[in-house]
């Protein structure tokens, strides 16, 4: 259940924060993930299915920039209750 204040918060900013949510190696996984999307996202020079690039002043996709990633997880995440 959300306390008032998570719920103010969600509604202000469009987002919560569960500190503790995912702990142990199942972090560690994920951040493992997370570096490796980064690296990936900075050799991009141009769309690409699944990335959107930050754009320019002119509307143009600026190399490198990553202002999205989506399904860059799948079929990469552990199974729950893995421990991984």
């Amino acid at each position: 259940m959300l306390t008032d204040e998570q719920v103010r918060q969600f509604r202000e900013d469009g987002y919560l924060v569960f500190e503790a949510l995912i702990q142990g190696e199942r972090l560690a996984y994920y951040k493992q993930v997370f570096d490796e999307l980064v690296a990936e996202g900075r050799t991009l020079t141009g769309e690409t299915p699944h990335w959107s690039l930050e754009l320019d002043e002119r509307g143009e996709p600026r190399a490198g920039p990553v202002a999205q990633s989506s399904g860059g997880l799948r079929g990469r995440c552990p199974r729950a209750g893995t421990g991984a």
